[in-house]
């Protein structure tokens, strides 16, 4: 067996120094990066717990139990490094019972199991343990078991992160649409842009982790807008994120709208803030439909000028002098 090659990987017989190594193997993840159920602040994205479990179980030497082979072909997989593995709960199972009664060597005979890897298999399941949330402890600790091995305690964080945030999405998505910014009282942007944010920033887990049209769904919120020079604003900026998802960031989004919706306020034209007598649009059920004609309306005047301009001049040219 080669030497290692980090101190931290060393496996020491005397009490104080086996202590202090099994210490430094299983005290888990700092309170800022502990991995929360999808439903609690994430103050860490998955891939980058992943990235930093996968570092410490390395250092310390602890992922020999983590690499399944022979799985039908003599062929060798890293758990930590293929964690869509975890779809395959059967292979896991099976390695950690080869490796807890003990694994064939070339040649088909048994061999005893090595104490290195039980050690492993039960360090790397309290590190494991110890980085994740208590919320998070506390719902999968009695699906485990007892004495659960480190292996399967990564299945079972991976299986229920991936469960749970598949149904957070959906709910999280239903929140999104269910915001209308006709019915934010004068329909203030600002504010209606923080309750985007709120929702939004918990979508945004990471490019892998969030809907793929989470831009155009914050886009799409403020097409609808009573006042007309906001309303062609969002629909030029929604028609260009129509054509490329990527072009601007939802985030980017609600700047642009909060800096108009506050140009306009600022110049006396955000008609919802002031007090009307009559009717108002939102009492009128074809207001929308009015809205948008105008606006055709108004544009199609536009170019009838504009074509009328452009004759005028032809003639002028024509003229024989």
């Amino acid at each position: 067996m080669s030497a290692p090659w980090d101190v931290n990987q060393y496996r020491p017989s005397q009490y104080k120094s086996a202590k202090m190594a099994a210490e430094g193997a299983t005290k888990g993840s700092g309170d800022d990066m502990k991995l929360p159920l999808p439903s609690e602040k994430q103050n860490v994205m998955l891939l980058q717990w992943i990235n930093e479990v996968r570092e410490h179980i390395v250092e310390y030497g602890m992922d020999t139990v983590f690499k399944i082979a022979s799985l039908s072909n003599n062929i060798e997989r890293d758990l930590l490094s293929e964690w869509g593995l975890c779809e395959y709960k059967v292979w896991i199972d099976g390695w950690v019972e080869q490796l807890q009664t003990g694994v064939p060597d070339e040649f088909g005979y048994l061999q005893p199991a090595c104490p290195y890897d039980l050690q492993n298999l039960k360090w790397s399941s309290k590190f494991l343990m110890n980085s994740i949330s208590p919320s998070f402890v506390n719902m999968i600790e009695p699906e485990l078991g007892s004495s659960p091995a480190g292996p399967v305690v990564f299945y079972k964080i991976m299986n229920k992160v991936q469960m749970m945030s598949a149904e957070a999405m959906r709910k999280l998505e239903k929140e999104l649409k269910g915001l209308i910014l006709k019915q934010e009282p004068g329909e203030n942007v600002e504010t209606f842009c923080n309750k985007i944010q709120g929702v939004a920033e918990k979508l945004d887990q990471g490019p892998d982790y969030k809907p793929v049209d989470l831009n155009l769904l914050v886009a799409e919120k403020f097409i609808y807008s009573k006042i007309e020079a906001f309303r062609i604003t969002a629909i030029n900026l929604h028609a260009l994120i129509q054509l490329d998802m990527h072009s601007h960031n939802w985030r980017e989004i609600l700047r642009v709208h909060t800096s108009k919706y506050i140009s306009l306020a600022g110049s006396d034209l955000w008609t919802p803030m002031k007090i009307n007598s009559g009717q108002n649009d939102s009492d009128d059920p074809f207001a929308s439909y009015k809205n948008h004609i105008n606006v055709l309306q108004k544009c199609n005047a536009e170019l009838m000028k504009q074509g009328a301009q452009a004759n005028t001049s032809q003639n002028s040219n024509n003229k024989i002098v």
